[in-house]
Formats: structure tokens, C-alpha cells, sequence
């Protein structure tokens, strides 16, 4: 666990950003996965059931969320708004290595991963 307290929808939202540099560059690896899992297992409390079908879960909702390309850019937005009045800046700090580790996972950082990243870091301010 982290020192860091995360609600379930903090956590659902932070693996939802995850996941969505996991996905973006349309090749998943399992160093990515990995980490995505990891920062769950991290912060999971038992009772809120399983963290294997809360991934899948909101592994579902990232496949529908980028399957319009079209609009992606309006939904990262609205996400990145969401980001950065939900969570304290512990949490989006936490986030940002997330997905940065996430993005390194396999050794290469794709284009669609850096151009999202630099996004979330002019959106939460972080440089």
C-alpha cells in the first residue's frame, strides 16, 4: 500500500489515465499491464471486491473511450479536467509517474504516449 489514501473512484480514475496511455499507441505489452495492475495492488482495499475485475472493468470502458479517434481530443479534456479538480496534488504527482511508467514499460515511448503525457502535464501544472 502507499502512504497515499486513494478513494475507489480516485483509484478508478487514476487506472482509467493509465490505461489510456496502455492503449493509446495501439499496442498493449505486458510490461504495461503489469504497472497498470501494480498501481492497483497498491492502493486496493479488499472490500471493494476484486481488483482483477475492477482492471477488466475499466479496461472496457478505455477500449470504448478511444474508439473514436475523432473525438478523443474532446474527451481527453474533459478527463484532464476531471484529473486535476478531483484529485489532491499527492495524487496527480502519483499519477503522472503512473503514466509516465506506464509509457516506459516497454522501453519505448510511442508519439501518442508523449503528446497525452505532456497534456497531463500542462493540465495539472507539473511542467
Amino acid at each position: 500500500m502507499t502512504e497515499t489514501t486513494w478513494t475507489l473512484e480516485e483509484l478508478r480514475l487514476g487506472l482509467f489515465c493509465g490505461l489510456l496511455i496502455e492503449v493509446i499507441d495501439w499496442g498493449i505489452t505486458e510490461e504495461e499491464e503489469l504497472t497498470c495492475q501494480a498501481f492497483i495492488k497498491d492502493r486496493w482495499h479488499d472490500e471493494w471486491g476484486s481488483a482483477l475485475d475492477f482492471y477488466a472493468s475499466e479496461f472496457e470502458k478505455i477500449k470504448e473511450f478511444t474508439t473514436i479517434r475523432a473525438t478523443l481530443d474532446e474527451k481527453l479534456n474533459v478527463l484532464l479536467q476531471e484529473v486535476k479538480h478531483t484529485l489532491s496534488n499527492i495524487q496527480k504527482t502519483e499519477l503522472l509517474d503512473f503514466i509516465i511508467n506506464i509509457a516506459d514499460a516497454d522501453q519505448e515511448m510511442a508519439p501518442q504516449e508523449d503528446a497525452i503525457i505532456k497534456k497531463f502535464r500542462v493540465a495539472l501544472a507539473m511542467g
